[in-house]
């Protein structure tokens, strides 16, 4: 008599392991991961543009906001208030040295979302504030390998001239409208 218990039990756990491993092929099924391009052709140009400009340093294409900046708040709410408020905003490109020192951030035109998430700040702001060279270009008027290369290496100014901040400035790329007004 126990036995067809048992058996009526092993049946039954038989029937819902099935029954569990057809929904998560389903599950599975319905998620339609693939892969895509790490750059939009749009990108890829801008990449070899800059490869052109720096072919002895390394680029890194969208670095997350969270990796470039070092939190010093002590106060555990403050600083993950601060990390909260850039995580999903990326650099697209960050130009380094042979020995991966930041040289500069190409940024092109901030997404909604990142514009939200920054609010009152702007880009320009935070990394000037932490001390970046920051570039910023308008995804619609690309810069020639001479503009990058003037503006990621730019001359070199005199000690008098040079200001007293320890900070880099913060280089903002003239649009096609403001080169074409100072060329008249």
């Amino acid at each position: 008599m126990y036995i067809w218990y048992v058996l009526a039990v092993f049946f039954i756990l038989l029937i819902a392991s099935n029954l569990y491993d057809i929904q998560q092929e389903k599950k599975k099924a319905e998620r339609n991961l693939f892969k895509k391009q790490l750059l939009t052709p749009s990108g890829k140009e801008m990449f070899d543009r800059i490869r052109q400009v720096v072919p002895d340093g390394y680029i890194f294409v969208k670095v997350p906001y969270t990796d470039l900046f070092d939190n010093r708040k002590k106060n555990p709410k403050e600083k993950a208030r601060l990390h909260f408020r850039f995580v999903g905003c990326c650099i697209d490109f960050v130009v380094c040295d042979a020995k991966l020192n930041p040289i500069c951030l190409i940024k092109f035109d901030e997404t909604e979302m990142e514009k939200k998430k920054l609010k009152k700040l702007t880009s320009e702001e935070v990394f000037a504030e932490s001390g970046y060279r920051f570039i910023r270009y308008k995804s619609k008027n690309k810069p020639s390998a001479e503009q990058l290369a003037a503006d990621i290496f730019p001359p070199k100014e005199k000690a008098a001239d040079k200001p007293a901040a320890d900070k880099e400035t913060v280089v903002k790329a003239p649009d096609a409208k403001e080169s074409a007004a100072a060329a008249k």
